[in-house]
């Protein structure tokens, strides 16, 4: 559903009088609450987990000889849907299609105590620094252009357009309503609909947990055999 379909289908689930609303933005009184509630809603869930497989994603850059040193707005990775949250530092790999290989992570204080001082060598990159403000360093500073590919979390955005699509997977866009009807229950002081919002909030988080979280699959099934990793001694 968009920003708007939710909207509206959250006005109808808690019975507020009329047929909108017919934007998300322009709205006064009660509709401005609603767009309000569905937006808030959204980001608290995103932000609830850095690690939602809905916000990871890869990111592919080329290097600049002579050049080590790359910050988010280097890799159009500090603003927008494609804002980085932190990086996978397992995940960076050189030249991935050819004679790929992974770089080594070095702790930023390790490099500034030792490799960054004194003459810095140059070649194909073997290492990876990661900055305190997520911006990156290569080591040895590269001699050519090479492919480097990572793995991040996306930053947490929030819906602000009729058109705007939550990244949360569309089957569990019920679980904005739900929270956004906790809030729409307090406002309003009804505990008996705050409570029975909690209680669908609370099931479908755990299927989205279980859906969207590492090592959290098993929650929703049956059978959990597949995932038995006791270890057995012969």
């Amino acid at each position: 559903m968009t920003y708007l379909e939710l909207c509206q289908k959250f006005r109808r689930s808690v019975g507020i009088a009329g047929s909108g609303p017919t934007s998300v933005t322009g709205q006064t009184g009660v509709y401005e609450l609603v767009v309000d509630w569905i937006a808030d809603a959204d980001q608290m869930i995103q932000e609830m987990w850095v690690d939602w497989a809905f916000l990871w994603a890869t990111k592919t850059f080329t290097t600049t000889s002579g050049d080590n040193e790359y910050t988010l707005g280097d890799l159009s990775l500090s603003t927008g849907s494609a804002a980085l949250s932190e990086w996978d530092p397992s995940s960076f790999v050189v030249d991935p299609t050819g004679s790929w290989g992974l770089l080594n992570l070095i702790e930023y204080r390790d490099y500034r105590l030792n490799q960054k001082l004194g003459t810095v060598p140059t070649g194909k990159p073997n290492s990876v620094v990661i900055r305190p403000d997520s911006s990156i360093i290569l080591y040895p500073t590269p001699d050519a252009a090479y492919t480097i590919t990572a793995d991040y979390q996306k930053r947490p955005t929030r819906m602000s357009a009729n058109s705007d699509v939550s990244p949360i997977p569309s089957q569990f866009h019920d679980v904005i309503i739900y929270r956004a009807k906790m809030m729409y229950g307090e406002y309003e002081e009804a505990p008996e609909v705050y409570q029975s919002a909690q209680v669908d909030f609370q099931a479908m988080m755990r299927v989205l947990e279980a859906h969207s979280l590492p090592q959290m699959h098993f929650q929703n099934r049956s059978d959990t055999s597949a995932y038995d990793l006791t270890v057995r001694v012969e």
